[in-house]
């Protein structure tokens, strides 16, 4: 008879870690594409080209727009206004 109760008391639990597993899971899923979002690039392709030939022509071999944001980082000296289409798309503003 302590068994089953026991049991019941059991399975309650073991329902309990499952449904904390499952939301676990579906908040990282969804952080995962927050900060997938959050890493990909937002300036427009158009843009990219325009600095990449920029600097060619300034001989600027170690800025490669291909691989990374010119607005996510310092090091290239460009800035960027990112308040287009709720924060999703950015246009250089500087450089």
């Amino acid at each position: 008879m302590a068994e089953v109760i026991g049991g019941s008391s059991s399975v309650k639990y073991h329902s309990r870690r499952l449904y904390n597993l499952y939301v676990f899971v579906v908040l990282l899923i969804i952080g995962y594409g927050f900060f997938d979002l959050a890493l990909s690039q937002r300036l427009p392709d158009v843009e990219v080209e325009a600095l990449t030939e920029i600097a060619k022509t300034l001989k600027k071999h170690d800025w490669d727009f291909a691989k990374s944001d010119p607005c996510n980082t310092t090091a290239t000296d460009v800035t960027c206004t990112c308040t287009f289409s709720g924060n999703t798309v950015c246009h250089v503003t500087g450089m």
